[in-house]
């Protein structure tokens, strides 16, 4: 069994280092229209089934009347470094 240790050689070390400045991910805003179907697939994302933002017909008897997005969703809309105070 390979210990931890062994798995991090120099070969992965220097692929690690290589990727240094590599992003990892889209520039934000990652959303820039908040569909119903980009708030679902968003809460779906971290397993939220609130229906709130998931089902159309719960979410359309509430005060809102239709689908609302959580309020995390704003973080995927932000634009850079200290989200939507900067858009």
């Amino acid at each position: 069994m390979a210990q931890v240790y062994d798995v991090f050689n120099d070969v992965a070390m220097e692929t690690l280092r290589r990727m240094k400045e590599v992003p990892l991910r889209a520039t934000f805003p990652y959303h820039e229209v908040a569909t119903k179907d980009a708030i679902r697939h968003f809460a779906f994302g971290y397993r939220d089934t609130n229906p709130l933002w998931t089902d159309e017909e719960y979410a359309s008897g509430t005060r809102y009347g239709g689908i609302v997005a959580p309020p995390t969703f704003l973080c995927s809309c932000q634009s850079g470094i200290g989200g939507a105070a900067n858009m």
